[in-house]
């Protein structure tokens, strides 16, 4: 699961505890200022980083790395990090902003204070962020209110910058370091040239960026996000549909690709963290799983611009067009990828909220033209069984991760 083996000697039962007992509660009212056990959100796993852990608390959310034994030592090394005068993050550091909790081998953190993350000095320092708008678009947008909207640690971050001028702009974060920034703001500018005065896609205006911060610019996209209710919800499925559509028919080249071989491998990798932990349902899914697999390895077609990250909270509806958010996944992928994608969401959808979303799902389907509904399946299948996964990771209720699975076992053809 990790290298860190100096944060994580037995990944499968570190995690396993942290499932179940979670962050001490005093540790948590030290950060968050609430009292209680918080919600675990999310769990985020990589070869680079220690364990990460999203905790959810009312309004108010906690990041967290495990550091084992080592974690009071790293936590006063990230307080002195923090706190060096040219990160200007220092303002925001008191004594809940940065916490150790021996008890779970834990580093608590709020949201926003990331070093790996430099643009993140805008949310501390509006006057920058108005002098960074000013330098990137030529006019002064006036005093500005910003807003942290998301944030990975040491991955990625967004602010929402609301300008004096009526004007809202989003700044996407990203290390400074790392080049994934500059790459995914060109391929969107290249996409914005294309698209731009589209009848059935639209996306973000890129502003510009200032890569020495890993900073990256964008208007914001009018629109107001679906409710997949009555006939307002057909009528985003058909907005969805053509935007798809319109995607899929870009000659866009100079992109990363993402077929079937990659997905097969991200779910192989899922159930292999699955097994560490629950291995009694790793050994359910593991038969449906290959299945899924295998047919995504063999299915091969021509390979179209996809999002790859599709889903309700990605998408916005302005009139008959449908504004879709976040291409930073941009790729050349199946043309199954994100409509499967999506009505697999919508499914989770129908198993949180309670509500039948089969309607939507089928006005999805019908609207994907030149696309096989056997394939349309098999994504779907395959997102299901990765979304299965991800939320076996988190506090969801048990009946609900049960209808979940039980979804994604039921053969796609």
């Amino acid at each position: 699961m990790t290298r860190h083996t100096k944060f994580v000697k037995d990944p499968g039962a570190v995690l396993a505890a942290l499932l179940a007992a979670g962050p001490s509660v005093d540790a948590v009212t030290k950060v968050s200022g609430l009292s209680g056990r918080p919600r675990l959100r999310r769990v985020l796993m990589s070869d680079r980083r220690p364990l990460q852990l999203v905790y959810a608390q009312e309004d108010a959310v906690i990041l967290a790395e495990h550091h084992g034994a080592d974690c009071e030592a790293e936590a006063e090394r990230l307080r002195a990090s923090l706190g060096k005068s040219r990160r200007g993050l220092g303002g925001a550091l008191d004594s809940g902003s940065v916490l150790a909790d021996p008890a779970s081998g834990l580093v608590l953190r709020r949201p926003g204070l990331d070093a790996r993350l430099p643009g993140l000095r805008l949310l501390h320092d509006p006057a920058e962020a108005r002098a960074l708008i000013a330098t990137i678009e030529g006019n002064d947008p006036g005093p500005v209110t910003v807003t942290l909207m998301a944030h990975r640690l040491g991955k990625r971050a967004v602010l929402r910058c609301e300008g004096a001028d009526g004007r809202v702009r989003y700044a996407r974060l990203r290390t400074d370091k790392s080049g994934s920034g500059t790459r995914a703001f060109s391929r969107h500018q290249h996409l914005w040239s294309v698209v731009k005065q589209d009848k059935a896609l639209r996306i973000p205006e890129p502003l510009g960026q200032m890569p020495e911060m890993g900073i990256a610019l964008f208007a914001e996209l009018p629109g107001t996000a679906p409710s997949f209710e009555g006939c307002d919800g057909f009528r985003a499925c058909h907005a969805v549909g053509r935007a798809l559509n319109r995607l899929q028919d870009l000659q866009l080249t100079e992109i990363p690709e993402h077929g079937g071989m990659a997905e097969a491998a991200l779910l192989r990798v899922w159930l292999l963290r699955l097994a560490q932990v629950f291995p009694s349902r790793a050994e359910a899914m593991a038969k449906a799983l290959d299945v899924v697999c295998t047919a995504l390895e063999t299915t091969s077609t021509q390979a179209v611009p996809c999002h790859r990250d599709l889903h309700e909270k990605q998408i916005l509806l302005d009139g008959p067009r449908a504004g879709l958010l976040d291409f930073d996944t941009l790729c050349l992928g199946h043309p199954a990828m994100d409509a499967g994608n999506l009505m697999a969401h919508l499914f989770l959808m129908e198993v949180t909220a309670g509500r039948p979303r089969a309607a939507f799902e089928t006005a999805i389907s019908n609207a994907m033209r030149h696309v096989p509904e056997r394939d349309l399946r098999l994504w779907r299948r395959a997102a299901l069984l990765r979304l299965c996964m991800i939320y076996a990771f988190t506090d969801m209720p048990m009946p609900q991760q049960g209808a979940l699975q039980a979804e994604a076992l039921i053969a796609h053809d």
